[in-house]
């Protein structure tokens, strides 16, 4: 059973009319008609079933996952264009990029299929169906708990059953839990990965307004790049070869030239990162006040040895740009984290939260009886571990993640650990 980093099709709607966000999120096999009933509220004229469709043809269709869910991508012609994100496509053009031609300062636009460049190792996956397994992992989970103590790929072997029942299935399979083991679901996904770079602008262009603008808004930038998909004679996943013809999508958007307006319904499909929207106060005051100031502060040193040796050196500076482009990144997120946090006063949003848990518990001894000590554990627990923490981050941030040479280690060790497993997993 094939895992990918990112195993879950959602969406969330953004409102404009208030100049806020719902902030809902939800699995797009989970739109209901109370959920549908809201959206339309708000603006929405799809028609149930025009979202996602596990029988027939809908607007997921046209939505991508790219390299196993890192990025999101949209389709937006009948013949395998692409539209996704300029930092996106930044390793892709920088791989392609020489010194004689240089596609990241310059931009690159194919101006016919034959010029369009193929990146390797590159993909796009399809979300094709999704299946409640709950009650079967469950089963499974009990099964094999009846059979002694679980091992370190426990979960690789309950894959392992779903995947023999589920084998007459063509598509690739990924289990995914969800709320922590109480629902299960088994995705079917379709992955192509002959898949070729057909525009991007200038990096001036595409990134434009640099750390100002990163993670900021308004921004200015023309944050975008153009892929092409392909697939075999017979429309499905191939390898690349010339002989591959562009991919005849089932579902494609238009891109309207209209713009937007004020009140305007708004809402997004992809594939999403992580939210920690269950986090305690203690743990994001320790993310406000410990590690994002060291992540922040030791990789903007990085980043001022590298940019003096970069300013020197076009040789370097083409070298090194993605890595730059990926370590300020992060580094200016972690700023900007912190700004909203403050800004927002999160922290005290999460601290009332959490008075109104306590005054719950406190209503009924049973609860006290049984969570009374949780919160207080809590501070205990993040009190104690403060500076341990910090001292942990600066070691992960200079040494295991500042010397590259550390990381080059870390990928051979994951090598061996992955021959090790597929050896387990061959007598299991």
């Amino acid at each position: 059973m094939k895992k990918r980093l990112l195993i879950v099709a959602s969406f969330f709607i953004l409102i404009l009319p208030r100049a806020s966000a719902d902030e809902g999120m939800w699995l797009v096999n989970l739109l209901d008609k109370q959920l549908f009933e809201l959206m339309k509220s708000k603006g929405l004229e799809l028609k149930p079933g025009e979202i996602y469709n596990p029988e027939g043809i809908a607007l997921s269709d046209a939505i991508v996952a790219i390299d196993g869910g890192s990025c999101s991508g949209s389709i937006i012609s009948p013949n395998g264009l692409m539209i996704t994100n300029h930092h996106c496509a930044y390793g892709d053009i920088h791989s392609l990029s020489t010194q004689e031609n240089n596609y990241l300062e310059n931009g690159f636009w194919a101006m016919n299929m034959s010029d369009e460049k193929p990146i390797k190792g590159k993909s796009v996956t399809f979300l094709r169906g999704v299946s409640d397994v709950t009650d079967l992992v469950n089963k499974i989970i009990d099964s094999l708990d009846a059979t002694g103590p679980r091992g370190l790929f426990f979960m690789n072997k309950v894959s392992g059953v779903i995947e023999k029942k589920y084998e007459s299935n063509p598509y690739e399979k990924s289990l995914s839990s969800m709320w922590r083991g109480t629902k299960y679901y088994l995705y079917f996904y379709e992955t192509y990965s002959d898949v070729r770079l057909v525009g991007a602008p200038p990096v001036s262009v595409g990134a434009f307004g640099g750390e100002t603008d990163n993670w900021g808004w308004p921004q200015h930038k023309g944050d975008f790049a153009i892929y092409r998909v392909y697939s075999g004679a017979d429309g499905k996943p191939a390898q690349y070869s010339a002989e591959n013809k562009p991919l005849v999508a089932k579902r494609y958007l238009s891109v309207s030239s209209k713009g937007v307006k004020e009140n305007d319904f708004t809402m997004i499909l992809g594939y999403p990162g992580r939210t920690n929207r269950y986090m305690s106060s203690f743990e994001l005051r320790e993310k406000f006040e410990i590690l994002n100031p060291v992540i922040s502060g030791v990789r903007r040193s990085k980043l001022e040895v590298w940019k003096k040796y970069m300013d020197a050196s076009q040789e370097l500076r083409l070298k090194y740009s993605d890595k730059y482009f990926g370590v300020s990144n992060y580094t200016d997120y972690a700023k900007w984290e912190n700004l909203c946090i403050d800004r927002f006063d999160v922290i005290d949003v999460l601290e009332s939260r959490e008075a109104k848990l306590a005054a719950w518990i406190s209503a009924k001894p049973e609860r006290v009886a049984k969570y009374g000590s949780v919160l207080s554990n809590l501070k205990t627990a993040y009190d104690v571990k403060a500076e341990i923490t910090r001292i942990r981050e600066y070691f992960r941030e200079s040494m295991v993640r500042g010397a590259e040479f550390v990381g080059l280690g870390q990928r051979f060790n994951g090598l061996i650990s992955a021959l090790s497993r597929a050896k387990i997993e061959e007598f299991t």
